[in-house]
């Protein structure tokens, strides 16, 4: 099944993602998904039965498989995660539009 990764995250809820490492407490941010929350997600997805989680409005994907788009990654832009150095790619400049939990700590913070 596919699903907004938004509804996802607001479904699985915020104590459940951050006790499995999904969501990562950051001192800029309330909880970012990085480059720790990738396997963790993953694996969620199939616990939760959903074969792709998507923002369509950003381009972005992830496949339970670790196949991913995502065209504001500086690495690359689309492949799977195994083939990323930093698997945080999947996410980059991402977290502020797909992390219902993103939120910034401070007003002058430049999120990702």
């Amino acid at each position: 099944m596919e699903k907004d990764i938004r509804k996802f995250l607001e479904e699985v809820g915020e104590a459940k993602l951050e006790a499995r490492d999904v969501l990562i407490p950051n001192r800029r941010h309330d909880y970012l998904l990085n480059n720790k929350s990738v396997n963790s997600l993953l694996r969620l997805m199939v616990e939760y039965e959903v074969s792709r989680l998507v923002a369509e409005d950003r381009g972005w994907f992830l496949e339970e498989g670790g196949k991913f788009e995502n065209p504001e990654s500086q690495e690359i832009k689309e492949g799977n995660v195994r083939d990323l150095e930093n698997p945080g790619g999947v996410f980059t400049r991402q977290n502020r539009h797909i992390n219902p939990f993103f939120k910034s700590k401070s007003k002058e913070s430049s999120a990702d």
